[in-house]
């Protein structure tokens, strides 16, 4: 009788720590955003973009994929670009570094993508491509930036201090759905 009672209470521990370790903080999982019809004005154009970015939380490593799509008519063009790195937490203030860019590879023949993939480059790895497209291409300022993350129910608020002046202006402000 000890011994099925043992067994039984090994069991019931066994699985509430599976429970634990299955959900997590609450930000973990994979949230979107997506924004249809934003204007740019580029004189003489105005081009309207719309983009998705999925964002993908473990406890502590992100991913990001941003797509940004010309509007259909005016160009088929869509450009994928992504970001990794690591992260850390003290309750809603995150700390989040950027240790990996990516894009998708253009021949520069046709002007034309070679597929669909994303291409990483890291800073460790490959700094100098990382620096090319972290710095110059997208226009990054800093590598490790702070802010805070807050989640309710199935929405995901992210605050960063992008430009690290101490307050969060509208841009450095998104709301991300979880998938």
């Amino acid at each position: 009788m000890r011994t099925k009672l043992l067994i039984l209470l090994i069991i019931a521990v066994i699985m509430g720590c599976e429970k634990d370790k299955e959900e997590g903080p609450a930000y973990v999982g994979t949230w979107e955003y997506n924004e249809e019809d934003e204007t740019i004005s580029t004189d003489p154009f105005l081009i309207v973009l719309s983009q998705k970015m999925v964002l993908t939380l473990s406890k502590d490593k992100w991913q990001m994929i941003r797509r940004v799509k010309v509007t259909p008519g005016f160009s088929d063009f869509e450009d994928v670009m992504g970001f990794k790195g690591t992260m850390t937490f003290d309750g809603e203030n995150v700390e989040i570094v950027f240790q990996e860019v990516g894009y998708r590879e253009i021949d520069y023949q046709t002007f034309t993508f070679i597929d669909d993939e994303v291409v990483w480059y890291s800073a460790e790895n490959d700094p100098n491509m990382f620096g090319s497209l972290f710095y110059d291409e997208f226009e990054m300022e800093h590598t490790t930036i702070s802010g805070k993350m807050i989640v309710e129910g199935n929405t995901l608020t992210m605050k960063m201090d992008e430009d690290l002046n101490g307050q969060y202006d509208s841009e450095e402000i998104t709301v991300f759905t979880r998938i």
